[in-house]
């Protein structure tokens, strides 16, 4: 027990050294090559430890998260050749990186090892480093817009949507503290301007009030409800404020409703019939390999979007285990045995990860690291370890 303990301090130490490259030390150092090791080679024996598990909980969803994972595994194995690692080596490590971290937290949770406080913790250590890495990244944008690209915008804000539901970890006595990180992660989500990322946001920012309000239900106190309905009421009221405050963003979400999709529409039919009008069934049913979206694609990009991106890249057998993995997850929510709780931050989870799949990159971003993390501690932890 002690040295499984241990195992999990060095796994979030890592993964805290990993998360800061680019914003605190040079990407591609001895550094994040190190910590990407020592992450790679503890998720590998988990990996090991967990399928060895008999009775596991949740199992359907497990089962579902593995045969995913193996198909991107054999995606990369097979059909990435050894010259084009270093062209794809960021999609690769984002690909492995956020399946292999589910074993590691599933197994700490299963155990319970991995408690409510270590994802506060986690919670509050990743918020600065997620605001370092967003800070990092718009200097990037910024000179893009200078140069008249004003669709390059901050993909980094699709990280705090993800921290959303580690909020409800934090204790009920905590409400303000609570209040105020949501608060924080809307602003930086609003800041990104990314129009996907703000309506995942906003589907987490509906299960964070409701959570809240669900909370506030008192009949033996109805000045603690009224106060909770006052709070979010205020808290939504400042989301409204901040988005019709945000010029920039303002113009993006405008020319959206005017039909721009920031050329969406030609990738996704680009994409849609190089599968279907395939001469060869092998294309239909396995799709042409890892990263082929970049090179069937109209404007040479890949998908946006994770169903056609698997659908190109590993054909029916891709886009069914991952419906699959969604299926059992939803399932998930409608079990009698958990807490409402764990409804809400299972939903919460859910609904933003479909969301995110349907018009971005979902399982391949690392904004997926986060959603990894919390569903391996729903699927694998006593319902009684809960909030």
């Amino acid at each position: 027990m002690i040295k499984t303990k241990h195992i999990l301090i060095v796994l979030i130490l890592a993964l805290i050294i990993y998360f800061s490259k680019g914003s605190i030390y040079p990407t591609g150092s001895i550094i994040s090559r190190g910590s990407l090791t020592i992450i790679f080679l503890i998720s590998l024996f988990y990996f090991v430890k967990s399928i060895l598990i008999r009775n596991k909980k949740n199992s359907h969803f497990f089962i579902a998260w593995t045969l995913f994972f193996i198909i991107n595994l054999l995606g990369v194995f097979f059909s990435v050749k050894p010259q084009d690692i270093d062209i794809y080596y960021g999609r690769i490590i984002n690909n492995l990186m956020t399946a292999f971290l589910f074993y590691p937290f599933y197994y700490f949770s299963y155990k319970n090892i991995l408690s409510v406080k270590h994802l506060y913790i986690f919670l509050l250590i990743f918020i600065p480093i997620t605001i370092l890495n967003y800070f990092w990244t718009e200097s990037q944008v910024l000179s893009e817009r200078i140069s008249g690209n004003l669709d390059y915008v901050n993909n980094s804000s699709y990280q705090f949507v993800s921290l959303i539901p580690f909020l409800f970890f934090i204790n009920k006595k905590n409400k303000i503290v609570s209040y105020l990180l949501f608060s924080l992660l809307i602003i930086f989500i609003i800041e990104g301007a990314k129009r996907g990322a703000i309506i995942s946001g906003l589907i987490g920012a509906i299960h964070f009030g409701y959570y809240h309000f669900k909370l506030g239900i008192n009949k033996k106190n109805i000045l603690k409800f009224l106060q909770t309905l006052l709070i979010v009421s205020v808290l939504f009221y400042f989301l409204i404020h901040l988005i019709q405050s945000n010029e920039f963003l303002l113009i993006r979400l405008e020319s959206m409703l005017e039909g721009d999709s920031s050329g969406r529409d030609q990738i996704y039919s680009s994409l849609f019939y190089s599968w279907v009008d395939s001469a060869n069934f092998i294309n239909i049913l396995f799709g042409y390999g890892f990263a082929a979206s970049k090179s069937l694609s109209l404007l040479g990009l890949y998908a946006h979007n994770d169903w056609l991106e698997l659908l190109t890249n590993y054909g029916l057998i891709g886009v069914l285990s991952y419906l699959f993995l969604f299926y059992y997850g939803f399932k998930m929510i409608f079990n009698k045995d958990i807490t409402i709780t764990k409804k809400i931050i299972l939903s919460c989870v859910m609904l933003t990860w479909l969301f995110i799949s349907v018009v971005s990159m979902g399982y391949i971003s690392s904004d997926h690291y986060f959603r990894a993390i919390i569903l391996a501690y729903l699927s694998g932890s006593e319902t009684s370890n809960m909030l």
